[in-house]
């Protein structure tokens, strides 16, 4: 909790760009304006928080992080797919 609103403050009063990794999907989804889904160390898909859940038709980030994992729901096509994109 102290970390996210650190980041969270640095963030908003410097206007800076952070690049913070993280498997805690509430986190990601609190602080961060966008996303990037890795897997194996290529780009999987991207996009703002609620449009990555709303691709998915999930209701929390979370869960779209869930899925994937256990999944393997997302097979890389060899380009960055942006959510919403078909």
């Amino acid at each position: 909790d102290k970390v996210r609103k650190v980041v969270s403050r640095v963030r908003e009063e410097s206007g800076a760009a952070i690049l913070y990794t993280s498997h805690n999907m509430r986190d990601v989804e609190e602080i961060c304006d966008r996303v990037v889904f890795l897997h194996r160390g290529k780009v999987l898909f991207t996009g703002t928080p609620a449009e990555i859940v709303r691709h998915f038709e999930e209701d929390s980030l979370e869960n779209v992080f869930i899925r994937v994992a256990r999944s393997g729901d997302v097979e890389f096509t060899g380009e960055t797919r942006k959510a919403g994109d078909e």
